[in-house]
């Protein structure tokens, strides 16, 4: 009997399949080889959605929560035994033009800049082109004190200078035009515990006229945080730095102390313009971005030369805080900033969460084993009661993560309204980047704990305890 197929074209007898049976099957068994090269060759996101759909559900059910009751907007990426296992955006990158957060938009990331800064020094230190042990006073004869500070405790923020320059007639060059449309004014308005007005021409002034260095400091980086931008002929970082060091000419007692410094790392930043012979920012890409494909990222907060660069959008309390004017409790940043005047190379570096997941996991693969170590020891104890120790240019922080104590890299960055995070558990290669263009609080510091969490709970990790030690066994 002839069995056939529907269609004419298809018809076989039964006993000629049987007659060519192992071709036939040879046949199949190429499709199905076929088959399994396709997976196999698929995207790293398609593979994670078959070992590790679980997590990335639970993963994707927190972040939705945080998205819908703390407003957070922004980029989440995470890697895992070398497969990126989430990968997910939420919210806006720009509300008013109804433009959704994705995996390829810009955030600024703030002070992650500095495990940059950090990793360029160590750079440089390999190719012979400075040492850390070398007194500051080397680069910058003309500061006060600088002989008794290394390269080495500048990179611990052990350097003794404080964490903003100060310069006194700050407040009295921030032009009407610049705050008139974001606060109301009438004539006076409060920032805080400090209160303003507008003086006959126009400038504007502080009513307060007794104030201390460090309330000037934090007023400064509000007001930097913001976007505001009291010099823009700088070229270069090390532009911005001759201005800063015109402003404070000396540093402080050193004493091996830990002071966190935005203008300790600008200084770096000049350094590693006058020991390479490049512009800061030309350097980095030459030696690292370019290198390790990061080819979504670079410097300075220019949106119309700035492709998928979100709007920053700065959270307020109406009540307790700012009184600007109402636009939904929400300060929109402005289009363009100088940032070599600040935050140079101490924040101004924009990137995405991909280009941060190759930065973490390439890293190793540029620096030498032992600037590596350096690095990430974190040898700088912060404080008595602290559990984070600082490395260069990256904290080191001991958790308890499902009963383990686990060691996390990370550093964070808040700036121009963006928030980040970048941490990674070595010992168990796991890497993780969030990057949020708005959210409500700061609560962004727990969520590699939460979800490193919710990964080790559902997969093999180590299960002992990691400890601070001298050994290089577990640095990145």
């Amino acid at each position: 009997m002839t069995t056939k197929c529907t269609n004419k074209y298809f018809s076989v007898k039964k006993k000629e399949i049987l007659k060519v049976g192992f071709p036939f099957y040879i046949w199949i068994i190429f499709l199905l080889l076929s088959f399994c090269l396709m997976f196999s060759c698929c995207s790293s996101g398609e593979q994670m959605s078959f070992k590790y759909r679980s997590t990335a559900r639970k993963i994707d059910k927190m972040f939705t929560a945080i998205h819908n009751n703390c407003n957070f907007n922004g980029c989440v990426q995470i890697c895992y035994n070398d497969l990126i296992i989430f990968n997910k955006s939420y919210g806006y990158s720009n509300r008013e033009f109804g433009i959704s957060n994705i995996p390829e938009t810009r955030f600024m990331i703030g002070s992650i800049t500095k495990q940059i800064t950090a990793a360029a020094v160590l750079l440089l230190e390999d190719l012979g082109k400075l040492s850390l042990e070398d007194k500051i006073d080397r680069y910058f004869p003309k500061l006060s004190g600088a002989g008794s500070v290394s390269v080495y405790e500048l990179l611990h923020h052990c350097g003794g200078i404080p964490r903003e320059r100060v310069e006194r007639n700050f407040i009295s060059n921030i032009p009407r035009n610049y705050v008139e449309p974001w606060f109301k004014v009438a004539p006076e308005f409060q920032i805080g515990m400090y209160k303003f007005y507008y003086n006959n021409e126009d400038s504007f002034i502080m009513r307060r006229k007794n104030f201390s260095k460090r309330e000037l400091q934090d007023l400064q980086y509000t007001f930097h945080c913001l976007g505001f931008d009291n010099e823009s002929s700088f070229s270069s970082v090390n532009d911005g730095v001759d201005f800063l060091l015109k402003q404070e000419k000396s540093f402080g007692k050193a004493a091996h102390k830990y002071n966190y410094s935005n203008y300790g790392y600008m200084i770096l930043g000049a350094l590693i313009e006058k020991c390479s012979g490049m512009k800061y920012e030309d350097f980095i890409i030459k030696n690292f971005f370019q290198p390790l494909d990061m080819t979504e990222s670079g410097f300075g907060y220019n949106k119309s030369a700035t492709p998928l660069l979100a709007q920053g959008y700065y959270e307020y309390d109406v009540e307790n805080f700012f009184n600007p004017l109402e636009q939904e409790g929400v300060i929109n940043m402005p289009d363009y900033v100088n940032t070599y005047g600040w935050p140079g190379s101490a924040g101004m570096a924009y990137s995405t969460t991909t280009d941060l997941i190759k930065w973490q996991c390439g890293l190793k693969n540029i620096l030498s084993a032992e600037s590596m170590s350096k690095m990430f020891r974190g040898s700088c104890v912060i404080g008595k009661k602290s559990s984070s120790r600082y490395g260069l240019g990256t904290y080191v922080t001991l958790l308890e993560i499902n009963d383990v104590r686990k060691k996390m890299f990370w550093h964070d960055g808040v700036i121009y309204n963006f928030n980040s995070i970048i941490a990674s558990f070595s010992r168990d290669n796991l890497q993780i980047a969030i990057l949020s263009n708005q959210m409500e609080g700061n609560n962004f510091y727990n969520w590699p704990q939460d979800i490193a969490k919710i990964i080790f709970s559902r997969n093999s990790g180590y299960d002992e305890d990691e400890k601070f030690t001298d050994s290089t066994d577990d640095i990145i």
